[in-house]
């Protein structure tokens, strides 16, 4: 497969020829510790507007 090839193919096509064979063929059990689509929350996830501002060296 060529590039050009490679650059039509969608998210979904690319993780079936390239990441799921890969992660399988290095020992992951894929009903156990693969999952695709996964949805985190319910709704959109809100952050703060000073988030992570007390790392900041001052």
């Amino acid at each position: 497969m060529d590039s050009r090839e490679k650059k039509q193919l969608s998210e979904t096509d690319i993780c079936d020829l390239f990441i799921t064979p890969a992660i399988k063929e290095a020992g992951w059990d894929s009903m156990q510790q693969i999952r695709r689509e996964v949805t985190l929350t319910p709704r959109p996830c809100r952050c703060a507007r000073q988030a992570g501002a007390g790392n900041i060296a001052r």
